[in-house]
């Protein structure tokens, strides 16, 4: 419905908008993944025949994280691919002060090297996600990034130090 009235009203990102957040929101809901891969790409085309560039790009990025949850790949924890490449991607979206983007892209990252057991490089992510934690207040995404943030965390609890293990417990606590 938000995406038929911002096209009928002319305010296409507000319509682009409704259908970025609608995959997302599908996606983090455990929507089946070749269905939604279906609407990505409708809801991708839809998008760029309105040219709108930001929601474009986050649409990609939930294209591109599909594809590595549904395709083999030497190295499935990396968030790039010849849809998305955030590496790329995060310099495009600094450039943009983008800071949605760019705590999507740091989310994401967290979410792959937890599912694919690489929890220092979630443990990274979540340290580059902080600083952008505010740009999405007010969205369950919020309290996403908490999830996850720890998760990794707590995945190398038991490899830490004591020192690391007492900070470890006070973030999750705060979390």
């Amino acid at each position: 419905i938000g995406y038929q009235r911002g096209m009928e009203t002319g305010d296409l990102e507000f319509a682009a908008h409704c259908l970025f957040l609608n995959l997302w929101y599908k996606f983090h809901a455990c929507y089946e993944l070749n269905s939604l891969k279906e609407e990505i790409i409708k809801f991708g085309d839809i998008v760029k025949k309105i040219k709108q560039e930001t929601q474009l790009n986050i649409i990609k990025m939930i294209e591109q994280l599909v594809e590595k949850l549904t395709n083999e790949s030497e190295k499935p924890y990396l968030f790039k691919g010849s849809i998305y490449d955030s590496e790329k991607m995060l310099k495009i979206h600094t450039e943009a002060n983008d800071r949605t983007a760019i705590a999507g892209v740091y989310l994401l990252r967290m979410e792959l090297s937890y599912l694919f057991n690489e929890y220092e490089m979630g443990v990274e992510n979540a340290v580059k996600f902080k600083p952008y934690l505010e740009s999405i207040a007010g969205s369950y995404t919020f309290g996403l990034s908490f999830f996850y943030d720890s998760l990794v965390h707590l995945a190398v609890y038991d490899n830490c130090g004591w020192f690391r293990k007492k900070i470890i417990l006070r973030r999750i606590r705060s979390n």
